[in-house]
């Protein structure tokens, strides 16, 4: 994965509140077949990251500007 420059958190015009967002794990197939993991890429400041074959988001980086879920083929990221 492509190392990006540091950024500071920031506020997000349209952003959704963390405690909204779910993460099936169930769906995500880590992109399986592609060369990259979409949601990962998309994500300016890290805050995805597979751990134990799971994709996890990292609370204390995102900043919830829900680009991941527009980004992801299965739809496993839902803010609701």
């Amino acid at each position: 994965m492509q190392s990006r420059p540091n950024r500071k958190r920031q506020s997000v015009e349209g952003r959704v509140p963390m405690s909204k967002w779910v993460l099936d794990v169930n769906t995500c197939d880590l992109c399986a077949g592609r060369s990259e993991i979409a949601c990962a890429i998309v994500c300016s400041v890290e805050a995805l990251r597979i751990d134990d074959q799971q994709l996890v988001i990292d609370r204390e980086l995102c900043m919830e500007c829900a680009y991941c879920r527009s980004e992801c083929p299965r739809g496993a990221i839902q803010f609701r």
